[in-house]
């Protein structure tokens, strides 16, 4: 094994080429000093602008918190088809104020505006006077984005 000094670069030219002391110096120089490293680019979140470290968020283009409320807006939309702004809304507070208990499988226990607890399913079965009519009622729509 050759070590930096021992090893002669110029040797390839012959002896017909005479290497000043101040070549050497620059090929040891660059021998021996590393290459620069890029800086890698900062990829940030386009929800908040925080930089992304895992490589699912990176790839997201969304940190896990900003991911889940575009997939909860996403989902509203999505499930809120057929509903009024108001039933919307509803569901929503009702959601957040702890109102709505699954009770068993799609079968979910829904609190009403006057404080009655209505049976309301996934599947869009509610057994309040709106449901009963076959009407599309809030506590439906609180069921299908509970689950």
């Amino acid at each position: 094994m050759t070590t930096t000094t021992d090893y002669d670069p110029f040797a390839i030219f012959g002896d017909d080429v005479e290497i000043s002391d101040r070549m050497w110096e620059q090929f040891l120089a660059a021998a021996t000093t590393p290459a620069p490293v890029e800086p890698t680019p900062v990829i940030r979140c386009q929800g908040c602008g925080r930089p992304l470290k895992s490589k699912i968020s990176i790839a997201r283009g969304y940190g896990s918190e900003c991911w889940r409320k575009a997939h909860r807006r996403d989902r509203i939309a999505a499930l809120s088809v057929g509903y009024t702004d108001r039933q919307v809304e509803d569901a929503i507070e009702t959601i957040e104020l702890g109102g709505a208990v699954r009770l068993r499988g799609r079968i979910f226990l829904i609190v009403g505006h006057n404080g009655d607890v209505y049976r309301a399913t996934t599947t869009g079965q509610c057994h309040c006077r709106a449901g009963l009519a076959s009407k599309t009622c809030f506590h439906t729509l609180t069921a299908k984005l509970a689950a």
